[in-house]
């Protein structure tokens, strides 16, 4: 196996810096290479490593199966040129530019020095370490620079002609500015002298942040004032002083004496800056202004009907802000730094993609830029391998297989293996793939090609017996004639698969699809022998036995069975009686029941009621006596010998009816029957006292019914019913008389009989034979009224009168029947007003036990008599509707 270490320039399309040359070894063995030197030599060089994929922190690596490929990536070095590190042939000047303002005092007749205040203006120059080349010029910092107001300085005996001067803004196109004092005697003042110290802020054009306002005193006497507490509160605002000409060291300002002018003192002060990053934040600043993230995005693509997930790399990215002290701002200072980043994006192996190949094994590592960075890996999809014969002609029954992607290296296939069970090829020439995209035709020769043969997959060429096999298994019966069971048959089949070769036309002993025989059961079953009835088997079953490959014959005999032969107590054999066989073991084909029962014959009984039978072949004689033969007698079995009324005896009720003349009912007859079965010796034909059939009396009912006596019109029985009856072995007997009815006999006034008219019988009740009607309406007679409209009858035998008037006798009677009342109504009438009057005297007196009885008496008459007169009404009304 081998191994190869590159050493690659991401600046420069991946030249090659470095190689290991090719390392080999056996698999398993150590790889026996360090990069330490080579990485040494290349930083040297001005390189910056990116990505050592081989042995980072001493990693140790060994040979495999694969050949191996290990790129280490590097960049150019980068290096910033200014004041303090010029190189590549740069000047100072190229990146430092120097700013003044120069102020010149004359007029005097000792000098004084020059003021100077001085600005640089720097800038850096990124330049290529390796190529040596120039990258980035930046702009010069600061972009301008407020120069300080200068007061000028007080001479005793002098006044200037400028008390203030300067404060120009200087730029890169003019740095530099010069200004000239002129000084001119004057005369001695002793009057009071004005002096005004001024804090101003160079950073913002000299504006005033303080004034002591106007000092006043003596000429050449001590200035009283003190700068320490303005100072001090403008240091706690965020200033710091640049030049302070009041606060001399050498001595204290004194009052000048010229009158022409204010003695100006200057504090000039600055703000002051401070450095902001990850390490020094500041209240107020948002962190994502000196520290953010950036990202490298990864993408695949081209890959059908699946995406691969984005691969995305986060680092920071930080640099230093310059804050200024005074406005809280972030401003363009000393401290201002670019965006950088100590990380580099590592390297990304490109994932291995089954039928497609890319271009790149993987994105190599890459330092950190200032913005988010997409890169995209494209898969391409595989080419196929074609296989054809030496005529360069497609086998037509392989199909082309798509060449493989490496497993390591998606920049590579190799060949996929013709993985062809039942063909061989051999490859004739070598083909080395240039293009993973195309398709290659690669010449095979074919050397074999075997095809399973078997009951499923048949060939014409191929006899079936060389995969197929039938073999029986046969148990042959015989010895039982007509019974004799048909022959039982078992089979087994047998079937393999064989190996056969379409080219050299050959059966391939243990060839690829070659497989053993195999039956389709493991055994042949047992085979129980069929019981006959009357023959016993020799042998009574053929064992189960393990199939065998060649056919397998049984033979079983049945023999006749023996039989009972029975005989008489002389050893005579007896006529008709029947000589059966002996029972067949339902459960074993060879033997008969050991005990068995010996047969009934008529007339007979048997010594023994069993036998034992020890050969089923031999004939066993039975002894039998002659026997009492027990028969049963009864209705349904009569005997001629014996009198039916020993067995059966019927009785019955007998109802019957008399006196109604030629409406008489006829005699009403239930029926029941005793009986009883009896046995008898048929040999002797006699009666066999508690025999083996006799039974005890039996009645097919228990009792008779009850049965109503019929209704007769105009006669009534003595009795309604006659009740049920327990039925006894005697008949019963009943009779029921009927009588006539009593009638109605019409009478005149005086009571003689009326000739030529009606007299109705009673009507019968219809639900009591033994009773008449009790209440019964009376006939209408012409001309006639009776005294009554219906009669009670008490006797239903005795006939009853009733008196019927003619309309001349009722009217005589109706008009008596009126006086009457009259009469007793005048009779009435004085009692009532007396009882009246009686009432209205109760509270004076009461009226005496015989007034009261006298009174009621006449009440009661009075009533009875209206109330005959009305009951009469309604008979005559009820009897003649006609009358009102």
């Amino acid at each position: 196996m081998s191994v190869v270490v590159k050493y690659v320039d991401l600046d420069n399309n991946l030249v090659e810096l470095a190689h290991s040359g090719e390392l080999e070894g056996k698999i398993g063995e150590r790889i026996d290479y360090r990069t330490e030197d080579e990485i040494r030599k290349i930083l040297a060089a001005g390189y910056v490593l990116i990505n050592n994929p081989f042995d980072p922190n001493d990693k140790v690596n060994f040979f495999n199966e694969d050949s191996q490929e290990f790129t280490l990536t590097f960049k150019h070095g980068k290096e910033e040129i200014t004041a303090k590190n010029l190189k590549y042939g740069c000047h100072l000047e190229d990146v430092q530019m120097k700013g003044e303002q120069v102020v010149h005092y004359v007029g005097l007749d000792q000098s004084i020095p020059d003021k100077v205040t001085e600005v640089a203006f720097n800038r850096k120059i990124i330049y290529d370490k390796v190529t040596k080349k120039k990258l980035l010029t930046n702009t010069w910092q600061p972009e301008k620079y407020s120069f300080p107001l200068v007061a000028s300085p007080t001479v005793m005996n002098y006044t200037p002609d400028k008390a203030v001067i300067g404060g120009e803004t200087a730029t890169i196109q003019q740095p530099k500015y010069e200004y000239v004092v002129t000084y001119s005697p004057n005369k001695k003042n002793a009057r009071r002298q004005k002096a005004e110290i001024k804090f101003i802020d160079v950073d913002d054009n000299n504006r005033e942040l303080a004034t002591s306002g106007e000092l006043k005193g003596k000429p050449e006497k001590e200035i009283p004032y003190n700068t320490a507490e303005v100072l001090k509160n403008l240091t706690a605002k965020g200033y710091e002083v640049v030049t302070n000409d009041f606060d001399s060291e050498e001595q204290k300002p004194v009052f000048g004496n010229s009158r022409d002018y204010v003695q100006i003192f200057f504090v000039v002060l600055k703000h002051k800056k401070q450095v902001v990053n990850s390490e020094h934040p500041f209240s107020g600043i948002d962190a994502s202004l000196y520290e953010k993230e950036v990202h490298r995005t990864i993408r695949f693509s081209g890959i059908d009907n699946k995406k691969l997930d984005d691969v995305v790399q986060t680092a920071i990215l930080k640099r230093n802000l310059t804050v200024d002290l005074v406005t809280k701002k972030i401003i363009p200072g000393e401290y201002t730094s670019q965006w950088h980043s100590s990380e580099t994006y590592p390297s990304v192996s490109v994932p291995v993609v089954s039928g497609y190949h890319t271009k790149i094994s993987e994105v190599v590592a890459s330092p950190v830029e200032k913005q988010d960075v997409t890169e995209e890996v494209k898969y391409y999809s595989n080419g196929y391998l074609i296989p054809v014969d030496v005529n360069h002609n497609e086998f037509s029954e392989i199909d082309k297989k798509q060449l493989i992607t490496n497993s390591i290296d998606p920049t590579k296939v190799v060949l996929p293996e013709l993985d062809l069970k039942n063909i061989v090829l051999k490859q004739i020439k070598e083909v080395e793939i240039a293009d993973p995209s195309r398709n290659y035709e690669i010449p095979y020769l074919l050397v074999h090609k075997y095809v399973a043969v078997d009951e499923k997959h048949p060939q014409e060429v191929i006899s079936p017996a060389y995969y197929r096999r039938i073999v029986t298994a046969r148990v042959h019966y015989q010895g039982a004639g007509d019974q004799t069971p048909p022959d039982a048959e078992q089979t087994v089949r047998w079937t393999r698969t064989i190996t056969y070769d379409e080219v050299s036309k050959e059966i391939i002993e243990n060839g690829m699809y070659t497989t053993d025989w195999v039956a389709d059961k493991d055994i042949f079953e047992a085979t129980p022998t069929p019981v006959i009835k009357g023959f016993a088997a020799n042998i009574g079953l053929i064992g189960e036995h393990p199939v065998t490959e060649t056919d397998l014959m049984a033979t079983i005999t049945y023999t006749p069975l023996g039989k009972m032969i029975p005989v008489d107590e002389h050893g005579n054999e007896i006529k008709n009686a029947m000589h059966p066989t002996y029972v067949n073991d339902p459960y074993d084909p060879v033997r008969v029941l050991f005990t068995e029962e010996v047969p009934e014959v008529p007339g007979y009984a048997p010594v023994k009621n069993t036998i034992s039978v020890n050969d089923p072949f031999t004939d066993i004689k039975v002894a039998y006596t002659l026997k009492p033969r027990y028969i049963p007698v009864n209705s349904e079995h009569p005997y001629r010998p014996i009198k039916p009324t020993l067995y059966s005896v019927p009785v019955k009720e007998i109802i019957k009816y008399q006196g109604a003349g030629d409406q008489t009912p006829i005699t009403r007859i239930q029926g029941a029957n005793w009986t009883r079965t009896l046995t008898v010796d048929e040999n002797t034909g006699e009666l066999v006292d508690a025999g083996k059939y006799t039974t005890g009396w039996l009645i097919d009912k228990k009792q008779y019914i009850a049965v109503k006596t019929p209704v007769i019109d105009g006669y009534h029985a003595d009795k309604n019913i006659i009740d049920e009856e327990k039925v006894k072995k005697a008949d019963l007997n009943f009779t029921v008389t009927y009588k006539a009815n009593g009638r109605i006999v019409p009478v005149d006034a005086k009571g003689n009989v009326l000739n030529g008219v009606e007299q109705p019988p009673y009507v019968t009740d219809p639900s009591d034979a033994t009773k008449v009607i009790k209440t019964q309406g009376v006939p209408r007679i012409m001309n006639y009224i009776p005294d009554r409209a219906t009669i009670t009858v008490r006797n239903a035998s005795e006939n009853t009168p009733v008196r019927y008037y003619t309309f001349d006798e009722m009217s005589e009677l109706k008009a008596e029947s009126k006086k009457i009342a009259q009469e007793k109504s005048k009779d009435i009438k004085p009692k009532k007003k007396a009882e009246e009057k009686g009432a209205k005297e109760e509270e004076q007196s009461l009226k005496t036990g015989e007034e009261k009885k006298a009174e009621m008496a006449s009440k009661k008459e009075a009533t009875q008599v209206d109330g005959q007169n009305e009951q009469e009404s309604k008979v005559l009304r009820h009897i003649f509707p006609w009358m009102k």
